[in-house]
C-alpha cells in the first residue's frame, strides 16, 4: 500500500491518496481534485508506482472537489465507488443550491459573498458517463489480499463512509478524523443536525480496533480513542463558547461566528478569507442545530434575518449531560 500526497490549493496544502496494488486492478482511494496540478501530479506518481489508471477502481470516501474532483479526468472507464447516501445527493437537483443560498442569507451570510463560494463549497456533480457504484454500510470490497468494509460516519458530509480493513486493522478515515486539525462540520438547513450525526459517527469508531488510522489530510495516528475524546471536547468546548456568546446577546448566526475564537490564518475576522468565514459560518450552524435541539437556544426572525437566543440559563449544563449520555464523561 502506498501513500501518495496530491497536490491541493487552499486551506490544505495536499489530500492523501492511497493506492493499493491487487491482482487485476489497481485500488485508489481519494483520486483528489480536478485540478490540473493535482492531476498532473498524480499522473506521475501512479507512473511511477507502475499503477495503470485505465484498470483502476476508485473509491471516494465523500463528494467533496478535493477527494473526488480528479475521478471525472482519471476514471472514465473505471468504477467509482461512493456512500450510498453521498451518491443520493450528488444526483439531486439543481435547486439545492438556490435553498443554501436563501438558508445562508437568512442566516446573516453577505449575499454577493456566497453567490460567489456556494458552487465550491456545494458537492462537486459528477460526469453522467462516471459508473458510479454505491456503498452501503457493512458493503465489503474483497479486492486481493484487501478486503475493506464500508463504515457510514455522516457528519463532515451526509454521506461519508470510513473503509476498515479488519485482518490488517487498518482504517481509512477520509475527512471523519484528522489527527492534525478538527474536520468541518456544517449544517446548510434548520432540520440538518450535522454535529450530533458527527457525534454519533465518532462513537461507532470506538467499536473497532485499528492499529493506524490513514486520514484524508495530514498525518496518520494510531490512537483512535484519544484522538475521539479530543475531538469530542473540541466540540464541547465549542458549543460552551456559542453559549457565552449569547449570553452577552442575540445575533444572527454570521455575527456569531465572527465572535468566536477560530485558528485563523489572519487575526483578524475582517481580514480572513471568503472560504475561511464560509466554513466558520457553517460550523457554527452545525453547533446553533444542536443548541436549538437541546431546547436550550431558541431562533426568532427579524427583519428577514434568523436570530439566535439563549432561553435556558443551564445551558452548558445540558450540553454536558448530552455529550456525556452520548459518549463518555469528559474532563
Amino acid at each position: 500500500m502506498f501513500v501518495v500526497k496530491t497536490p491541493l490549493i487552499g486551506l490544505v496544502d495536499h489530500v492523501n491518496t492511497y493506492v493499493m496494488k491487487a491482482n487485476d486492478e489497481d485500488i485508489v482511494i481519494d483520486a483528489g481534485p480536478d485540478l490540473f496540478l493535482s492531476i498532473m501530479a498524480l499522473r506521475k506518481n501512479m507512473k511511477k508506482l507502475n499503477v495503470r489508471l485505465d484498470r483502476s477502481l476508485f473509491i471516494a470516501t465523500h463528494a467533496h472537489r478535493d477527494h473526488i474532483g480528479a475521478t471525472q479526468k482519471l476514471a472514465a472507464t473505471s468504477k467509482v465507488y461512493i456512500g450510498y447516501n453521498e451518491l443520493r445527493k450528488l444526483v439531486s437537483d439543481e435547486g439545492q443550491a438556490r435553498e443554501v443560498l436563501a438558508f445562508a442569507v437568512e442566516n446573516g451570510f453577505p449575499k454577493h459573498l456566497a453567490k460567489g463560494i456556494i458552487r465550491l463549497m456545494l458537492e462537486v456533480r459528477l460526469k453522467n458517463s462516471l459508473e458510479l457504484v454505491p456503498l452501503r454500510d457493512g458493503d465489503t470490497l474483497e479486492l486481493g489480499h484487501y478486503k475493506l468494509e464500508c463504515v457510514e460516519t455522516p457528519g463532515h458530509t451526509h454521506g461519508h463512509v470510513c473503509l476498515y480493513d479488519q485482518d490488517k486493522r487498518v482504517l481509512f478515515s477520509g475527512d471523519h478524523v484528522l489527527r492534525d486539525i478538527t474536520p468541518n462540520i456544517s449544517s446548510w438547513s434548520y432540520e440538518e443536525d450535522s454535529l450530533s450525526a458527527y457525534l454519533l459517527s465518532l462513537k461507532r469508531l470506538l467499536d473497532l480496533d485499528p492499529i493506524i488510522v490513514l486520514p484524508g489530510h495530514g498525518r496518520p495516528l494510531k490512537d483512535l480513542k484519544k484522538r475521539v475524546q479530543e475531538l469530542v471536547n473540541h466540540h464541547e468546548k465549542r458549543l460552551f463558547e456559542i453559549i457565552e456568546i449569547l449570553k452577552v446577546r442575540s445575533g444572527d448566526a454570521y455575527w456569531i461566528s465572527s465572535k468566536v475564537k477560530w485558528k485563523m490564518q489572519h487575526p483578524s475576522w475582517g481580514y480572513t478569507s471568503i472560504l475561511y468565514k464560509w466554513l466558520a459560518f457553517g460550523e457554527t450552524l452545525a453547533h446553533l442545530n444542536f443548541l436549538a435541539k437541546l431546547g436550550v437556544v431558541d431562533r426568532k426572525v427579524v427583519k428577514g434575518k434568523t436570530i439566535y437566543q439563549i432561553v435556558n440559563v443551564n445551558a452548558a449544563e445540558v450540553v454536558k449531560k448530552v455529550v456525556a449520555s452520548l459518549f463518555f464523561s469528559t474532563p
